[in-house]
This record gives structure tokens, sequence and C-alpha cells, in this order.
């Protein structure tokens, strides 16, 4: 699998809080756009590269009596010179979608689609979300104030850090997060260095990623239109 493909494998696991990028909920149709560098290590070789992610709200419903959000990842790449994508759609209650809440364990229901594959059922427990909806970090700690350098201008950033691990089958996983928040990024996190750690079955790996938020605004539209 290429380091692209498996930075694009952490659209799909479980996830204990709605931290790692997800701090706050925004109003419907928010979205924030994070252009992400990473670099790959697996024994000699080193690959680096870039991508691009969305995250957006993209529809409020009640669902059984609860009122719901439509929650909607998508990471675009170039892969040998082939513009590639994948989207990840989540329905989950809105009351599991702030801090010291598990929303990947209240799903309702889910849809993944990329651009060789036709739309197929998002299944929680396949595969790896971590970096988009992580929480219950271990260790976790606050980082000195800084000022972040934001579309929005020179911003004051409160920051923190800790990490997650959790296993898939016969791989490990431990992935190390540091954060700079402020509420006016739309989901609460303004940059952030993610460093997974991986071992066992298809490892050991690694990928220090940084994200970074350079776009928001409203009016987010699904990527999956027809699937609710």
């Amino acid at each position: 699998m290429s380091p692209i493909a498996l930075f694009a494998a952490l659209l799909a696991a479980p996830a204990p809080l709605p931290e790692g990028l997800f701090y706050q909920l925004p109003p419907d149709g928010a979205w924030a756009r994070f252009e992400t560098a990473w670099t790959y290590k697996a024994g000699d070789q080193t690959l680096t590269g870039s991508q691009t992610l969305w995250m957006a709200s993209v529809g409020e419903i009640t669902e059984n009596g609860e009122r719901c959000r439509w929650i909607e990842f998508r990471l675009d790449a170039v892969e040998g010179g082939v513009k590639k994508f994948w989207i990840r759609k989540l329905l989950i209650p809105a009351r599991y979608l702030r801090r010291g809440e598990n929303p990947t364990a209240h799903v309702i229901r889910g849809w993944t689609l990329q651009e060789d594959r036709d739309v197929e059922p998002a299944v929680a427990v396949h595969g790896r979300w971590p970096a988009f909806l992580a929480g219950a970090m271990e260790d976790r700690r606050a980082l000195p104030p800084v000022t972040v350098k934001t579309s929005l201008g020179d911003l004051p950033a409160e920051g923190e850090a800790g990490w997650i691990a959790f296993d898939e089958g016969a791989t490990h996983s431990r992935v190390s997060f540091e954060t700079r928040l402020h509420p006016k990024a739309p989901f609460g996190v303004l940059e952030s260095r993610i460093v997974f750690e991986v071992t066992g079955e298809g490892g050991p790996y690694t990928i220090d990623s940084h994200v970074t938020l350079v776009a928001m605004g409203s009016g987010a539209v699904t990527g999956i239109p027809n699937y609710k």
C-alpha cells in the first residue's frame, strides 16, 4: 500500500472522544480546509508528500426524536500524477459531538466513497479514525501559548498534547498529538502535529504529519448527496 493510501486509511477507525481535529461543534454548514504535510518512514525508506483535508457539517436532521449531524471528511491527494479523493460521511447525535463524549460509539450510519469505487457503508470498527476524532488522550498536558499565523491573522493559541493507542487485529497503533486551539476555528483546531507509530501486521512504519488550517467558511454541501 502506498504512503498516500496508508494516510487515507486514517479515515476509518473507532475513537473515544471528539478531539484530534474535532474540539467543538460549529453551526451546520461550517467547513474547514487543512493542508497536511507528511513524512513516511519504514526501515530505510523515507517519503514525503502533502494532502488536503476538508471537514464539514453537512446536514442536521432529527432521527428517532434526537437532533443529529452529518459530519463529513474529505481527503484530496495526487498519487503518481493522478488525482485521488476519499470521503467519509457520518450521522451522529449532536449530544455526542462534544468533549467528554464518544461520538464514534454512537454513529447511527455512515457512507464512504473514493474515486474508483461505488459508495459503501462506513463501518465504525474498520480501519482508523484517530487523526480526526481522537480523544481520551494519555499523558494529556498543556502546551505553552503561542501565536499562530492564520488566514484570520495572527491568533494567540492555547495548546495541548497527548497520545492514544489502539489495536486493529494484529496491528497496533500509537498516535501522538500536539494541537493548537482557538474558538474562531470552525472545529476548534488551528494546527496539529500528528505522529502515527504502527507496529505488528503491516508495520513497522511511522507517519509524521503537520495539519494546518488554511481556509474556512459556511454553506458546506455533502460529496455523497444521495445517501442519507
